[in-house]
Order: C-alpha cells, then sequence, then structure tokens
C-alpha cells in the first residue's frame, strides 16, 4: 500500500513539465552567476580579498572553504526546504479535493498514508537535488569533496526534515495559499539566521535553532574532506527532527478530520 501511494505522488509531481526545470534552473542559475562573479573579483585582487570574499574561513577550524561552494551549499538546502513546500500544497490540496476522504474510506492506515507520500515526495526532491549536485560539480566545477555516499545521505536526510516540515505544515493549515506562504516565510528566516547567505556568524547562537544550519554545516565539513565523525551530530539532530516532524503529522491527519 505504501508503495501504491509513493507511485501516485512521484506521477503527479513529475506531471508537472514546468516545476522541475523549475526547481533545478533557478539554484543553478545563482550558483552560476555567484561564481561568475568569484572569476571577475578575485583575480584583480586575489591577496586583498583572500579572507573576506576568496574563501570562507569557520572559527575554531582553519579549513577553508571557497565562496561558490558555501554558496552552493546553502542555496542547495534553502531550495530543498523551499520544495518542500510543494509536499505541504499536494496533502492540502487532496484535503480540499476531498481526496483524502475516499482514500481513508479504504483500509489504508494514516502511517501508510503519510509513509507512502513521503517516499513519493522524496524521490523527486532527491531527483532534482542530485541534479544540481552534478552539474554543479561537472559544468561549474565547484567541489562537493571525494564522499559522495556521505553527501547523498545528508541530501536525503535534508529532504526528510523538508518533507516532514511540510506535511505539519499541511495538517495545521487547510488553505494551500497560507500554508505556503507561512512556511516559505519561515524558510526565509531560517536561512538568514542560519548565516548561510549572509556569513554573519551565529547570531548570538540563534543558528543552532534552524534546519538549514545543520544541512548547510555538514556539507562544507564534506566539501573540506572530513570524516563521518564532523558530520555525526549534524546527521543525529536533522534525523530527529525528521522523525519529530513525522509523528507530528501522523498524529494531526486523524481520520476523522483529516478531510475537513
Amino acid at each position: 500500500m505504501i508503495i501504491k501511494v509513493a507511485l501516485k505522488s512521484i506521477k503527479l509531481m513529475f506531471k508537472n513539465g514546468v516545476v522541475l526545470p523549475l526547481l533545478i534552473g533557478l539554484p543553478l542559475s545563482q550558483i552560476f552567476l555567484i561564481k561568475k562573479m568569484m572569476e571577475v573579483v578575485v583575480p584583480s585582487s586575489q591577496q586583498m580579498l583572500h579572507s573576506s570574499i576568496m574563501a570562507v574561513v569557520y572559527v575554531n577550524q582553519g579549513i577553508e572553504n571557497t565562496m561558490s561552494q558555501s554558496y552552493a551549499a546553502s542555496l542547495l538546502v534553502m531550495f530543498i526546504l523551499i520544495t518542500g513546500i510543494m509536499a505541504s500544497s499536494f496533502l492540502i490540496n487532496e484535503k480540499e479535493q476531498k481526496t483524502m476522504m475516499r482514500v481513508f474510506s479504504t483500509p489504508i492506515k494514516k502511517l501508510e498514508y503519510i509513509l507512502g507520500n513521503l517516499l513519493g515526495h522524496s524521490v523527486f526532491m532527491l531527483c532534482i537535488a542530485l541534479s544540481i549536485i552534478f552539474i554543479t560539480k561537472f559544468a561549474m566545477a565547484i567541489d562537493w569533496g571525494n564522499s559522495l555516499l556521505w553527501i547523498l545521505i545528508v541530501t536525503m536526510l535534508v529532504i526528510f526534515v523538508a518533507i516532514t516540515m511540510g506535511y505539519c505544515f499541511a495538517a495545521i493549515f487547510s488553505k494551500p495559499k497560507l500554508a505556503n506562504g507561512i512556511m516559505s516565510f519561515v524558510v526565509v528566516v531560517m536561512t538568514f539566521l542560519s548565516g548561510g547567505l549572509t556569513f554573519n556568524g551565529a547570531f548570538g547562537g540563534l543558528n543552532q535553532f534552524t534546519i538549514n544550519k545543520w544541512g548547510f554545516e555538514a556539507y562544507l565539513a564534506l566539501m573540506r574532506g572530513e570524516s563521518f565523525s564532523a558530520i555525526r551530530l549534524n546527521l543525529i539532530v536533522l534525523l530527529a527532527l525528521g522523525i519529530a516532524f513525522t509523528l507530528i503529522a501522523a498524529f494531526a491527519f486523524r481520520r476523522e478530520n483529516a478531510y475537513e
């Protein structure tokens, strides 16, 4: 039953021929523009701007990530979270169209329904994320490190959190526009507070409470060639958040009010 639900959601997500290239093209274009800007700015004043533009140095680590790497990692996490909004819209639309009423009139359990959609949406978002990673790696020479397996694991965990967070919003709100607007605002605020695009530091430790921080820093550590021990806490936090969001969504989507 989970597989049938997953296949249905995959089919619906890939059915829109405009959204898929848009979700891949937008982050790629931003990463490309930033990389080209660095190629123009850095050679003209390489020594002067080495510490502020050419590379980002993380305190207490002493290892550098290039600005292109930092923006690529941050934008990837942000767009994965934004894509999670689609998962929220999908479930809300099913409530509005009374699809859930028909689904829950069958023997399917609410957890099976959530897990099936989670699997389907994960496959769709993984295709988008891997496309961005491989295109930036081979076409733009962005170094994602040597451990593609751990890159894949981090990506899957960020996707897990993004989708399940979207499900929580879908359970709370009954209108797609309202849910999408609030979730978009939350993603933008988290991206700012994480320092992923501004590199303004930890904002007094507030970045610890953002999803972006845990995904973004895991990517950067892998880009620097660090081992599993460097990202272990990041993986634990992302997994814990995903499980928590899943349980909240499963509880909220009770059969008696899922389609009200």
